[in-house]
């Protein structure tokens, strides 16, 4: 009996490891797919061609930034990746009616969040945001702002520039660089002198004559992930802008800076401290006459 009972246990596991080696066996072997990278190309078309989620394909790949891929990369896709379906090539221009404007929605600008993030979420690229909202600082959003984004990640055609400020004659602020002063007045008559800080060698605070040019209650510099209260812009360095701010605040809550304002020690910003630059947020307008002089 225990014989035949052997026997038949033999027998029975005998069959389940055919069943499981046939299945494996039958079960055809993934290919792992790769793409190489084409002029023109952005990490979130390409997931979309091939269906996969963008924080997936940046994962798979090691890219800390989606918006920093070059022509020739070769990129691994995820496993479960659809192969890219076929474009259907644009038609021809007929003169006839253009093709209407890809459909835009509207993203509310949450705590903590930067641009980069933003565009993370819907697919897009940065300049792409930058671009449909007329934005000149990717650094520069603020909680509550209303950004368009668009459905399919594509632009939709260049914005016109944002036009300069008009002067505000009556109101001006200037900054003396040697003294760590700045003086407001209006009018003509002296208001406020404050102490701030200017930019530190290196990094000095332009001089000239400039216009406020944006104003937000707080601004986020997320290469340094810094939060900057009261902004006012003044001056572009390229893609980034300069302007006056409260003392920063650090992602630890500490306040850089503190215990410096009179020091050149900012990054090219004129910085102040809390009652000063919430007295001047309040009191500038976009247009005010900004001077910076050695």
């Amino acid at each position: 009996m225990k014989n035949q009972a052997a026997r038949r246990l033999l027998v029975g596991l005998s069959v389940v490891f055919v069943f499981v080696l046939s299945l494996l066996v039958a079960r055809p072997a993934h290919a792992e797919q790769s793409y190489t990278v084409q002029p023109g190309d952005h990490l979130a078309r390409i997931a979309r061609s091939y269906g996969v989620d963008l924080n997936a394909l940046a994962t798979a790949n090691n890219i800390v930034n989606p918006n920093l891929i070059y022509p020739g990369q070769v990129l691994i896709i995820p496993d479960g990746a659809a192969p890219p379906a076929e474009e259907a090539a644009p038609p021809a221009d007929d003169g006839g009616e253009s093709l209407p404007p890809p459909a835009v929605q509207e993203h509310i600008v949450q705590p903590g969040e930067t641009l980069y993030r933003v565009a993370l979420r819907y697919g897009v690229t940065v300049s792409d945001l930058q671009q449909l909202n007329n934005l000149p600082n990717a650094n520069l959003i603020y909680v509550g702002q209303r950004l368009l984004v668009s459905q399919n990640g594509a632009a939709l055609g260049a914005q016109p520039p944002a036009p300069p400020p008009a002067p505000v004659a009556a109101k001006r602020i200037v900054v003396d660089k040697s003294e760590q002063r700045a003086y407001v007045y209006e009018n003509g008559n002296l208001l406020w002198t404050f102490v701030v800080s200017t930019g530190m060698p290196g990094s000095e605070t332009w001089n000239g004559t400039f216009h406020i040019r944006s104003k937000i209650p707080e601004a986020y510099a997320y290469n340094w992930a810094l939060r900057m209260p009261y902004w006012l812009g003044f001056y572009h360095t390229g893609y980034l802008e300069n302007g006056f701010h409260a003392l920063p605040i650090m992602s630890s809550g500490a306040i850089l800076w503190e215990g410096y304002l009179g020091t050149p020690v900012s990054y090219g910003c004129v910085i102040l401290s809390y009652p000063d630059a919430t007295t001047l947020y309040n009191w500038a307008e976009i247009g005010t006459e900004v001077v910076v002089q050695p």
